[in-house]
Parts: structure tokens; C-alpha cells; sequence
């Protein structure tokens, strides 16, 4: 699984969360986050062979949730 951060607003994971559980195995969104440089990104789990289609749906999102930078995780 490739693990993504994604930065997002507090008030828009339970958005986030519902639209990408309506997509059966495509990802998963983690409630735990990390702060970088005073923002805050959350972890999304993709499942394997999704990538693109996630990233293609976060790009479309960003025009209904204010979901900002994403990132590759660094392993570890």
C-alpha cells in the first residue's frame, strides 16, 4: 500500500473520509496526521493499483474541500 499525505483542513476529513470510502478499496483515510512547516496533512492509505485514480480524484475535490499540498510519505 503507498501512503500519501495530504493536506487538509481539520473541519474537511469527515468530507473527505465519506467520498473515499464510497470507492470500495480505493483508499482509506487515516486520522492521524502530521504537522509540516505549521500544516497540517493527513495519511491516505491507497490500495494497490489506485494511485492514479486517487490522485486524479483529489485534484478534482480540491474544487468542493479545501485539501491543499500531497505528498509521497517517506517510508519509516
Amino acid at each position: 500500500m503507498r501512503t500519501l499525505l495530504v493536506e487538509l483542513e481539520e473541519r474537511e476529513i469527515h468530507f473527505l473520509g465519506a467520498v473515499i470510502e464510497g470507492y470500495d478499496g480505493l483508499a482509506m483515510l487515516s486520522r492521524d496526521y502530521e504537522v509540516i512547516d505549521g500544516r497540517t496533512f493527513f495519511r491516505l492509505l491507497v490500495g494497490p493499483g489506485f494511485e492514479e485514480e486517487v490522485e486524479r480524484l483529489l485534484e478534482e475535490l480540491k474544487e468542493y474541500a479545501a485539501i491543499g499540498e500531497i505528498r509521497q510519505a517517506l517510508p519509516g
